[in-house]
């Protein structure tokens, strides 16, 4: 009897963790969705005074006039030109993080509106009632041992599922990271070519469609992380006291990406140091699923000890 009660109690909490966690994420997306909005309309405003700025260069001034004579005007529309480029990449991503963060919280609502997770509540009242029932035939010890034991296996089933959510959220970021990574050394040799061996309008072009590969594959890991990441502030909000995962703060390395892309003399460089953050992100990731990887041991080793006390405690009981 005992047994099956406890079986129907874990099956019915993992149903309301999980609930409860659609909840916690939802909260989550809703507050990242808003950063990402006011990240867009920041790169969006300055987008429009970098386009201003092209537009003024443009118009008929003395002053103009007088840089066009004294050869200045062409060096500073480059310059203006360049800022406007690398504000509108800035506008694209703030544009794909909205659209994909949106998407994320946007399946988590409707997963929420699904009518399975109606009437838990009273499921779980009803179960505690016929639990304390079973729990009156025996002593205070005993009723005292089982609940320490069943509070301790809830928390370690719960924390196992958690961390292996996290750990596959983990190696998916860590595949898009790694794919960036590739796409950013094609850039790099390109680059090399272009800049140091003079390789000529060919080559350049060649040169900045790799960079346009190398911008989808940096959104595609950077979405990947923020995801990554979701998961991780949601087991520190459940398991702060249980767990701790070094995770530090991933860096948002686009930023790095689209800087200064678009000048010539240094494009070479700025891809390299993307590059080098690529790579400590990608440690830092790294680190954190092998973090994870020896929690997960941790954990499973501590709940199947749980498990055998429960099963030797249940065993010595005279059973009613």
């Amino acid at each position: 009897m005992w047994n099956q009660l406890v079986e129907e109690q874990i099956a019915l909490q993992g149903e309301i963790a999980a609930r409860n966690k659609l909840i916690r994420r939802k909260n989550i997306l809703e507050e990242e969705l808003h950063n990402q909005k006011r990240k867009r309309d920041q790169a969006y405003q300055l987008f429009t005074k970098e386009q201003q700025d092209v537009h003024d260069l443009d118009q008929f001034s003395f002053i103009n006039l007088f840089r066009e004579v004294t050869g200045k005007k062409e060096q500073m529309r480059k310059r203006e030109l360049a800022q406007a480029a690398e504000a509108e990449l800035k506008c694209n991503e703030g544009d794909k993080m909205v659209r994909d963060v949106q998407k994320d919280y946007e399946a988590v609502v409707k997963k929420l509106q699904n009518p399975i997770w109606t009437g838990l509540d009273q499921e779980w009242d009803l179960l505690m009632e016929k639990k304390e029932n079973w729990l009156r035939s025996h002593t205070q010890t005993q009723r005292q041992q089982l609940d320490s034991l069943q509070i301790l296996r809830r928390d370690l089933d719960t924390l196992v599922i958690e961390m292996n959510e996290a750990l596959t959220a983990g190696e998916k970021a860590l595949l898009a990271l790694e794919n960036a990574f590739k796409h950013m050394q094609s850039a790099k040799d390109m680059s090399t070519w272009d800049t140091f061996l003079g390789g000529g309008l060919i080559a350049t072009a060649m040169k900045h469609s790799r960079l346009d590969d190398s911008e989808d594959a940096i959104h595609k890991a950077q979405l990947e992380l923020q995801r990554f990441e979701t998961e991780l502030q949601d087991i520190d909000n459940v398991f702060s006291d249980d767990l701790r995962i070094d995770r530090g703060s991933f860096l948002t390395f686009a930023d790095y990406f689209f800087d200064d892309l678009f000048s010539e003399w240094t494009v070479h460089s700025r891809i390299n140091k993307t590059m080098d953050n690529l790579k400590n992100v990608l440690h830092q990731a790294e680190q954190t699923c092998e973090d994870l990887k020896v929690q997960i041991t941790n954990a499973e080793d501590q709940l199947a000890e749980v498990m055998n006390d429960t099963n030797a405690l249940v065993e010595g009981m005279e059973l009613y």
